[in-house]
């Protein structure tokens, strides 16, 4: 009768064992997939898709930024809409923004474009905007390092 228990004993131990050997060993299977999930997404798709959220969550922050840095009387700024698009290893956003005069009380546009790569912010390109008062260029300087200092270290952080 008590080798029957030690037998049971040994036997119910083996299960214990087993399950909990089985919980770490699931546990280390996630820990694997998102390793390789991170090894096998490209960088420039994980930046893709960091340019893709970070101006997604924070549209009114950068119409706001981009808007008064380019022209500092303008109100009700607004992201009308963006596209994100890889190149290689070259990231480029088109920001769409419209404001309107903040002394005219009229309606423009604008459209900027930042391109980026892991190693390198190539800047933004004013590509239109129809206020006919050109943005100075400090303004331009000074929205370059915002997207430098800002913008770029954001979406870069967020790759890795």
């Amino acid at each position: 009768m008590k080798s029957s228990y030690k037998i049971l004993i040994v036997i119910s131990s083996l299960i214990i064992l087993g399950f909990i050997l089985l919980k770490f060993s699931a546990r280390d299977k996630e820990n694997v997939g998102q390793v390789i999930a991170h090894v096998v997404t490209s960088w420039s798709e994980r930046a893709e898709q960091s340019a893709r959220i970070t101006t997604e969550k924070s549209k009114t922050v950068l119409a706001k930024s981009i808007v008064g840095t380019l022209h500092p009387t303008a109100d009700n700024p607004n992201m009308d809409s963006f596209d994100v698009e890889r190149n290689g290893d070259v990231i480029t956003v088109y920001y769409n923004c419209s404001y309107s005069g903040g002394l005219s009380g009229s309606n423009y546009a604008l459209r900027l474009k930042w391109s980026f790569s892991e190693n390198q912010n190539f800047g933004v390109l004013l590509i239109s905007d129809s206020s006919p008062f050109a943005a100075a260029t400090t303004n331009l300087n000074a929205l370059k390092d915002y997207f430098q200092s800002e913008v770029y270290s954001v979406v870069i952080g967020n790759t890795h």
